[in-house]
């Protein structure tokens, strides 16, 4: 499929992964290439493997205080192990629960999709939001395209700013 598609002659090899930067994978910003992370061990070398190249910690609840504690506490953990060698996501996703209290809630929500909306904006509205870029820059959210309470211009505009005060 990759070959198929073209997408193998804009991937970038990638030998050290703790050592790459904007400019190797951009060639000083001259064109774009891409990263390719496959889960299938047997991959050529134009793509990582997954298990090797992402790190990314699953708070598996609904409890939105108890999720952004979790990603904090995920943040300093990366922080404290100086993880460099992995992408770190921050899988900022409310799960529901399958139980009756978490059945309950996601039926009191009327859907996942809006459940996923009123984390998103949760999400955004914290006051130190963007100190967890430091150490988890890769924002996984649920329902990403979403224009729900203005979610995705303000997150890119959180990232962006992030960026420019490095």
């Amino acid at each position: 499929m990759l070959d198929e598609t073209g997408l193998l002659a804009y991937a970038t090899i990638i030998d050290d992964l703790g050592s790459l930067t904007y400019g190797d994978l951009t060639n000083d910003g001259t064109e774009a290439k891409v990263i390719i992370i496959s889960k299938f061990a047997d991959s050529n070398n134009e793509v990582l493997f997954y298990d090797d190249s992402i790190r990314s910690n699953w708070a598996n609840s609904d409890d939105f205080d108890y999720i952004y504690e979790y990603l904090t506490s995920d943040a300093n953990t990366v922080s404290s192990e100086n993880i460099n060698d992995r992408f770190c996501v921050m899988q900022a996703v409310a799960t529901m629960q399958m139980n009756g209290p978490g059945i309950i809630k996601a039926m009191g929500s009327w859907s996942l999709i809006n459940r996923a909306k009123t984390f998103n904006e949760y999400l955004v509205t914290q006051d130190d939001f963007t100190a967890l870029l430091t150490d988890l820059p890769i924002v996984m959210v649920d329902y990403s395209d979403t224009a729900a309470n203005d979610f995705n211009s303000q997150i890119m505009e959180m990232i962006m700013d992030f960026n420019r005060n490095l």
